[in-house]
């Protein structure tokens, strides 16, 4: 799995086959920036549609890499989470 830091950013390459499984197969690269995240609060989201069906999912053995990519960001406690929005 790729992985590298991009301008003060760490981010991993998501494989070919999870970009087919998780139904963004109409991109030909993808990548996931694990050292930033959003707080998004469900009932008001912009994002999230429960009436929209999934387009797919990431397979568990490429979800434990993402899981172990971000680990470090969180047990170093840097971030923040504002919940005032």
């Amino acid at each position: 799995m790729p992985s590298r830091r991009t301008e003060g950013q760490a981010v991993i390459e998501i494989p070919a086959l999870e970009l087919r499984q998780a139904g963004l197969s109409d991109l030909k690269r993808g990548w996931i920036t694990v050292s930033e995240c959003n707080h998004d609060v469900v009932e008001r989201s912009f994002y999230f549609d429960p009436k929209r069906a999934a387009r797919g999912q990431f397979g568990p053995g490429f979800m434990n890499q993402i899981r172990t990519a971000i680990r470090p960001l969180f047990t170093a406690a840097q971030g923040r989470i504002d919940r005032t929005l």
